[in-house]
C-alpha cells in the first residue's frame, strides 16, 4: 500500500510511504505525517477512508487544518456525525473528541454538507450525501461553498494516480 501526500493545486506529490499488507491507511498516514514539514496555516484534505480521531488530534498538535469528507453510512458514522445529520441541516457546528488516551481533548468544527447531484444516478450507483468536516472557519472567509472548492480539488489526487499508472507505468 502506498499512501502520498500531495498539494492538490499544484497537482505535486510531497511525500509518499510504502507499507507492507495488512497495514491500514490510517497506520500508512501516522508515519508519514513524522516524513512530512507540516506546520501551522498547512490543511490536511481526506477522503472518507482516513478520518480518525487519533489522526485528527495529531494533525491539530501540528497546527494543520482539517478538510475531511465523513462517513454517513448509519453502521460506521461517528455519533456527533450522525446527531448533525439528524438535523437535516446544511451546515453547523458540532463539537467532536479528538487524539487517544491522555491526549484526548474536544474541538469545535464545521459540518458542510455539499448538495445531491440532480438526476438519477448513474446505474449501479445510488445519491449519496457528502458531508465534510473542517476546521476552517467562516470567519476566515472560508464560506460553505469555499468548503466544498477545497475538498473537490482532492479529486486532482486521483487523476494524477491515474496519469502516473497509465503514462508512467508506476
Amino acid at each position: 500500500l502506498m499512501v502520498t501526500a500531495v498539494d492538490v493545486f499544484r497537482r505535486l506529490p510531497l511525500d509518499w510511504i510504502f507499507v507492507g499488507k495488512g497495514t491500514g491507511e490510517r497506520t500508512a498516514m501516522k508515519g508519514l505525517l513524522d516524513t512530512l514539514s507540516l506546520k501551522e496555516g498547512d490543511v490536511a484534505i481526506m477522503d472518507r477512508g482516513l478520518p480518525s480521531r487519533k489522526l485528527f488530534g495529531l494533525l491539530l498538535e501540528r497546527g494543520v487544518d482539517i478538510v475531511a469528507r465523513m462517513s454517513t453510512s448509519r453502521a460506521i458514522a461517528w455519533k456527533e456525525v450522525a446527531e448533525f445529520l439528524k438535523t437535516k441541516k446544511k451546515t453547523g457546528v458540532i463539537t467532536i473528541q479528538v487524539g487517544e488516551n491522555g491526549a484526548k481533548r474536544e474541538i469545535t468544527v464545521r459540518m458542510v454538507e455539499r448538495d445531491r447531484k440532480r438526476g438519477r444516478p448513474r446505474k449501479g450507483t445510488k445519491k449519496e450525501s457528502m458531508l465534510i468536516l473542517t476546521t476552517l472557519k467562516e470567519e476566515d472567509g472560508f464560506t460553505r461553498d469555499e468548503i466544498i472548492r477545497i475538498y473537490g480539488a482532492r479529486w486532482g489526487i486521483e487523476t494524477l494516480f491515474k496519469e502516473l499508472k497509465s503514462f508512467m507505468g508506476i
